[in-house]
């Protein structure tokens, strides 16, 4: 323990109050009201001190006080040394490597003999690539005199830590093969199932080898994809998924699940899919499994919260923790390639075939959507949180004409998306047309010169609107009412 350090610590405290002396290596806490409380704190603060650059907790001072008015004995009997430091053994993960002792012990007699009472906390900076977290999943990080929940660093790739408490035996084989059957089919000629299900995760750096090489570990990613319920439950208590049935708003019903990824797509998508023909909504496949597993791949498993599933009367919601990263707005989500907070994971699940490194997830979405005749995804990224909202209207004239016409006239996914805000508001200007399609002016030009030439668009003064040919596409498809609607928005 740095013994010079507590000594200029303890004598500054004389002077000045103790949350002016906080800083990027030092944390005052008090007791707390109870143990429970004061496990907690102590848990996140040392969580926090080794994800960054280390350094000391003192417990027992008030962050106002000064001199001897800023400690207190401890009121809880049974917290010792030996129990804090088995606490923050326990409740830490990886357990952070630490140094617990009381003052008095290690410092001599202090200036201030209340002093001797208080319990110094040193805390090594970690050389883990993941960091640690505390036991229900949250990692945090110091910075300044602040203890942060850490989202994202850069590099660091929080499905790539190793679980110390966990092993192989934790992962469903099931699950594993599961995955592998499917990459088979993704990439034909690739025969997965000729090797041990711990040979895939190894080929795919799901695993890592403990120090001494005995046995293998799982990562974050690995448990995420394959693990068991109760491993879930264990090594990322975090990794819920709350399922919300709200058609009904006196009597919701509400399930939880923790289940992996491989697992939790079938079961999530079949529930979602049950659910939906009993409101009289055909809805794609493919647009729920596309938000899924966006929700899985890209929500910070860093917070306590669960990924949430919600279906209203009107609606479809799927809410993940972690908002967006980097420079991705709402605005730009379309042709941005793709930003990772949890690389390992979202690439292991790209080499089993279950999404494409082009990020094409998003552009799958908008484009299923439109040729089934429902409107665009509406997308909120707020409070650290990230909401995929689909409207369950369907426009089943526009969903016929797109069907007939889309292949025949060669439309793109810019050149749906156009349409199909023509088809819901009559008629637009350019601008409004660039911010729902998230292209460039000078693209759109192109896009809606091109639309005109072929006389699916025509210009209307200073905006635009679709063609009479259209129009009598969509009356064909049997939609005379909007037809109407639409003739009369018109030139």
């Amino acid at each position: 323990m740095d013994l010079a350090r507590l000594r200029a610590t303890l004598a500054d405290l004389q002077t000045c109050a103790a949350g002016d002396l906080e800083s990027q290596t030092l944390e005052f806490k008090s007791w707390c009201d109870n143990k429970k409380d004061l496990c907690q704190e102590l848990t996140e603060a040392v969580v926090c001190l080794a994800n960054a650059d280390g350094g000391h907790v003192i417990v027992g001072v008030q962050d106002r006080g000064v001199g001897v008015r800023a400690v207190s004995r401890c009121p809880h009997g049974a917290v010792t040394v030996d129990w804090i430091r088995a606490k923050l053994r326990d409740l830490t993960k990886p357990s952070v490597s630490c140094t617990v002792a009381r003052i008095g012990d290690v410092v001599g007699n202090p200036t201030i003999p209340e002093y001797a009472d208080l319990i110094a906390i040193e805390v090594q900076k970690t050389n883990r690539p993941g960091g640690h977290r505390t036991n229900a999943g949250v990692s945090y990080k110091r910075s300044n005199n602040e203890c942060r929940i850490e989202y994202y660093e850069g590099d660091n790739d929080y499905s790539r830590a190793a679980i110390e408490d966990l092993r192989y035996s934790d992962l469903d084989e099931k699950a594993i093969r599961t995955a592998a059957s499917h990459r088979e089919l993704k990439f034909p000629g690739i025969n997965l199932l000729r090797l041990r299900p711990i040979d895939n995760l190894l080929e795919c750096q799901l695993l890592v080898r403990s120090d001494d090489s005995q046995f293998e570990l799982p990562t974050i990613g690995a448990i995420i994809l394959f693990g068991r319920s109760d491993a879930l439950k264990k090594g990322l208590p975090n990794s819920e998924t709350v399922l919300a049935l709200e058609t009904s708003i006196n009597t919701p019903l509400t399930a939880s699940k923790w289940l992996n990824l491989i697992d939790a797509m079938e079961a999530h998508s079949q529930w979602i899919g049950q659910q939906l023909p009993k409101m009289d909504i055909e809805f794609p496949d493919d647009v729920i499994r596309e938000l899924l597993l966006n929700a899985y791949l890209h929500r910070c498993y860093r917070t306590q919260a669960p990924v949430q599933i919600h279906i209203r009367a009107d609606e479809l919601e799927i809410q993940n923790p972690g908002g967006l990263l980097g420079s991705l707005t709402i605005e730009s989500l379309i042709h941005s390639p793709p930003i990772y907070r949890n690389f390992l994971l979202a690439d292991s699940a790209r080499q089993f075939g279950y999404c494409e490194k082009a990020g094409l997830g998003i552009d799958k979405v908008y484009y299923n959507l439109i040729l089934n005749g429902f409107d665009f995804p509406k997308f909120q990224s707020i409070n650290d949180s990230f909401s995929a909202i689909i409207r369950l209207r369907r426009d089943q004239a526009f969903a016929d004409c797109a069907r007939k016409s889309g292949g025949a006239l060669q439309l793109s996914l810019t050149d749906l998306i156009v349409l199909r805000a023509l088809r819901s508001r009559g008629r637009l200007a350019i601008g409004e047309l660039v911010r729902l399609s998230q292209r460039s002016r000078d693209y759109m030009d192109d896009v809606l010169a091109d639309l005109e030439r072929r006389m699916i668009i025509k210009r209307f003064e200073e905006a635009y609107c679709l063609s009479e040919r259209t129009l009598d596409v969509l009356a064909e498809c049997g939609d005379k009412t909007q037809l109407s609607l639409f003739k009369s928005s018109s030139p």
